[in-house]
């Protein structure tokens, strides 16, 4: 059978890239070469890349020293239901120590309960450089998209990155679920769930991205 194109599959996968609180790493065994598969907490950065923060006393961090590539299952399928029917993304590529200064900030934004360890010198952050993204949406509905369709790296430089963590911020004060903020919308964890809210254009500015996210949080609550 032919795998059928997904038509909004590039929007789609950003949205669950950017939803997600969890995802299944995919590491090659260091001893063996066998997959080996685990759980990890993922946010993202500005442009979209994952980030993950990592013990070195774990298996698939001495796994991702020894061979950097790897990938991060996201899935959407309906615990309750035929999770055959459910949308999920594969997006592979290696991973990285050298981090946009947003990283952090955005991951501990994300999972707070991180920072009482996010410091310990065995734990690090890594950054997953997006070469694939393998998207399913149901049976037959099925495409590969390249690393740059699903992210926007370098969309702006260090110190912008920082005022636009300064912007999230000064918004999860008014709006304790709001965890960031980027040009495009705004990310959110409410009830244990990871949220994602577009705004109706982009914005070209972190002030006129609050003003956006404020009118739209508005309307929400």
């Amino acid at each position: 059978m032919t795998p059928t194109l997904v038509p909004g599959a590039a929007d789609t996968v950003k949205m669950m890239m950017r939803r997600a609180l969890k995802a299944a790493l995919a590491t090659k065994d260091r001893g063996t070469g066998v997959p080996y598969a685990s759980l990890v907490q993922v946010a993202t950065c500005l442009d979209g890349r994952p980030v993950i923060l990592v013990s070195d006393l774990a298996v698939h961090t001495r796994n991702l020293l020894a061979d950097p590539s790897g990938s991060l299952l996201i899935d959407e399928s309906d615990s309750t239901g035929d999770p055959a029917t459910g949308a999920r993304v594969s997006v592979s590529g290696r991973f990285s120590v050298d981090l946009p200064l947003d990283a952090r900030a955005r991951y501990l934004a994300r999972h707070p309960g991180a920072a009482q360890f996010a410091d310990f010198g065995d734990f690090r952050f890594l950054l997953l450089e997006v070469e694939s993204a393998h998207f399913i949406q149901g049976f037959g509905r099925i495409m590969t998209l390249p690393g740059d369709k699903v992210v926007a790296k370098d969309i702006m430089d260090e110190r912008a990155r920082i005022r636009w963590v300064a912007g999230a911020a000064e918004l999860s004060t008014e709006y304790p679920g709001v965890t960031g903020l980027d040009p495009d919308g705004l990310d959110l964890v409410e009830g244990g769930r990871g949220l994602r809210v577009s705004f109706p254009g982009k914005t070209n500015s972190v002030d006129q991205a609050i003003d956006m996210a404020r009118k739209v949080l508005a309307v929400r609550n």
